[in-house]
């Protein structure tokens, strides 16, 4: 099967984007207005450091785990009452994505989420339920 040029172009557009291409902890703050931060650290002293970097109440922020280029998971939102929480797995190579069931409602939660992902051996599946789609 054939697939368009500009198919291909945007999914191959993630590999030049650093906080889905460069492994570490990136932290998006204000919608991406402000200049993202990141760290080649991934530890959970460092999840938990870079999930307290930024104002959750009064902004929407992304936090991004990259464990390898392609692979990551990120919490994203505001804990503000218009806004909500999220937790989003990215696999750019099988072309996958999974959006969380119940999201988080704290930053302890978040941090729950992003330690599990990077522990590795699907630990975090196992914890949090996911809807898996393919593209």
């Amino acid at each position: 099967m054939l697939l368009p040029v500009s198919s291909q172009l945007e999914t191959d557009a993630w590999r030049s984007d650093p906080a889905e291409s460069e492994v570490g902890i990136h932290v998006v703050p204000n919608f991406g207005d402000d200049p993202a931060v990141s760290s080649p650290t991934i530890s959970n002293d460092a999840i938990h450091a870079a999930l307290r970097s930024v104002d959750w109440i009064n902004g929407f922020h992304q936090v991004v785990v990259v464990t390898s280029p392609g692979i990551s998971m990120e919490v994203s939102g505001s804990l503000d009452p218009g806004h909500g929480l999220s937790a989003l797995y990215r696999d750019r190579h099988n072309r996958s994505e999974a959006v969380i069931i119940d999201p988080p409602e704290t930053i302890d939660e978040m941090e729950n989420i992003l330690i599990a992902f990077v522990r590795q051996q699907d630990t975090w599946r196992q914890k949090f339920e996911f809807d898996f789609m393919h593209y």
